[in-house]
């Protein structure tokens, strides 16, 4: 992620450098420095955001809008980020959150959490509960809460499939029509491996949980299908309005990875059909 000059309180560069081999003294010195950013950033800051969503929703799109207003710092999916914070911060995923919160000089600071089990929150690095992690978000003073669903499970499956078969993430370059196999009888929801119909209906569960769980919150639920796919600046627009700051016009540096009808996508479309067949979930085959 980018990060403008203007926007950060101080660089960690001179310290990963002096102290990158040195888990105590790293910690102690960033703690240090951090509070006195605090001070700054406390003066400015009018409230962090956390958006939800269980991955291949258009979130990378739009955290790169987000991150090129000058009065939003967004973090991406903190807790999976590499280097030298997962090196000195594994132990303590809370400690880093707090860290990086006071890091930028913004009026907005966010990141995003793949809520899903076992996708980010369960893990070694974030072993807690959804619950428990709200908990810690009121703590820290998150005031917005947006979660971003998208309605059409097979063809997110089918973007997740083309991540792990084809390798193909976030790009801004021609996609090639590569096509996919996917096996019905096991297919992949966060961590969970079940039949199409279960983990379909395990995702209906989760989006009714957390909207019931941001529903007392200064919240925002968007869907992939009608603020980002059409244009993802649709959803960038929803989100100043919830701030209430003005759109910066924002330029959109990612394409779809997945642009293609679905039977020229799945090898074994056929077989997907027949899964689906007289289920609620047939209407996903469309396009």
């Amino acid at each position: 992620m980018k990060i403008t000059k203007n926007k950060i309180v101080s660089d960690d560069n001179f310290v990963k450098k002096s102290v990158k081999n040195n888990k105590f003294l790293y910690k102690k010195l960033i703690k240090s420095k951090y509070q006195l950013n605090k001070k700054a950033v406390d003066k400015i800051r009018k409230g962090n955001i956390i958006i939800f969503h269980n991955g291949r929703v258009g979130s990378t799109v739009l955290a790169s809008l987000l991150n090129q207003h000058s009065k939003i710092q967004w973090d991406g999916e903190l807790f999976v980020k590499r280097g030298i914070y997962n090196q000195h911060f594994r132990d303590m995923p809370i400690e880093f959150l707090k860290q990086k919160i006071y890091q930028f000089k913004t009026e907005y600071y966010g990141f995003e959490l793949k809520s899903m089990p076992k996708q980010h929150l369960g893990k070694d690095e974030l072993d807690m509960t959804f619950d428990d992690f709200m908990t810690i978000l009121n703590d820290f003073k998150f005031n917005y809460y947006i979660n971003i669903k998208r309605k059409n499970y097979l063809k997110q499956h089918i973007s997740l499939e083309r991540v792990i078969q084809k390798k193909i993430r976030h790009t801004d370059k021609k996609i090639s029509k590569d096509k996919i196999i996917i096996d019905v009888n096991n297919i992949r929801v966060g961590l969970n491996y079940d039949t199409m119909l279960n983990n379909f209906r395990l995702l209906d569960e989760h989006y009714l949980a957390i909207e019931s769980k941001i529903a007392d919150k200064n919240s925002l639920l968007l869907t992939y299908e009608e603020d980002i796919l059409p244009n993802p600046l649709i959803a960038y627009e929803k989100i100043c309005n919830l701030l209430d700051i003005k759109s910066e016009n924002p330029k959109i540096e990612l394409k779809r990875t997945n642009p293609y009808p679905i039977e020229e996508t799945v090898e074994n479309y056929s077989e997907v059909c027949e899964a689906l067949r007289g289920s609620k979930y047939e209407w996903m085959l469309e396009d």
